[in-house]
């Protein structure tokens, strides 16, 4: 039996990144599937149930490795030991990222939502907590003692620009501007809302189409041009359908 060592930081990324690719490839799947029935179930699928089929593909991709133990893709490619429990967290919190009740935390505390996992992705990058941590048959961090430093620096630029910018909007900007407008360039602004796509704090001539989510109409338009369908909720989505909102 192979010994393992703790792996690097940079295994870690590539173990999530291609969980997030995989994913994706099955929910494709199932969407095709989905495209040939008919048409009554078909918009029952997509319009009531938006996020089932997201929640399907995460819940189909770790079900083997958590029942079985064996490695999932992203394991297999990287050559990571399995990790019951690491995946059933990875699960957890990609199954709660997809859920009705963090896109109503993002529309409510959408600063906060955005500080959370900055923080995370601080810590991550700084320090070598457990819950982070994977196993490699390969012992690259006693080969290479320094593998980890760029991301270490990633993560001190990261906390550096995350201070700064609080300072910024907490004290700084207040005192410069005590009373700005909402309106600006004869657009409407959304004070108290992000834009997903662009992550602006704030949603400049704010676009909404059918399935009711709003974004910057800018953004809105771009994103149709690579996809058909909303960013949130997958609802079929046309640049005709998109409503830009004036007083």
């Amino acid at each position: 039996m192979s010994e393992y060592h703790p792996a690097s930081k940079a295994e870690v990324e590539v173990v999530n990144t291609k969980d997030t690719e995989y994913i994706a490839f099955i929910q494709s799947r199932i969407e095709n599937i989905v495209d040939k029935l008919p048409l009554r179930y078909k918009k029952s699928l997509y319009q009531q149930n938006k996020k089932v089929i997201r929640n399907a593909a995460i819940v189909l991709y770790f079900s083997n490795g958590l029942i079985t133990r064996k490695q999932t893709l992203s394991e297999s490619y990287a050559s990571i030991k399995p990790s019951k429990s690491r995946n059933f967290i990875h699960m957890i919190y990609l199954l709660m990222t997809n859920s009705k009740f963090y896109e109503k935390a993002q529309q409510l505390y959408p600063h906060l939502i955005r500080r959370l996992k900055t923080l995370i992705n601080i810590i991550f990058y700084l320090f070598d907590f457990k819950v982070f941590q994977r196993s490699s048959p390969f012992n690259y961090l006693t080969t290479y003692p320094s593998l980890n430093d760029p991301f270490k620096t990633i993560g001190k630029l990261m906390l550096m620009k995350f201070g700064v910018s609080e300072l910024y909007n907490g004290c700084i900007k207040q005192r410069l501007f005590p009373k700005q407008s909402s309106t600006q360039d004869s657009g409407i602004t959304y004070e108290n809302h992000e834009c997903l796509l662009c992550s602006n704090e704030k949603i400049n001539n704010p676009a909404v189409s059918d399935c009711g989510h709003i974004f910057c109409y800018d953004c809105y338009i771009k994103w149709t041009s690579k996809s058909l369908n909303c960013p949130l909720c997958r609802n079929p989505t046309h640049p005709r359908e998109i409503v830009l909102l004036r007083n």
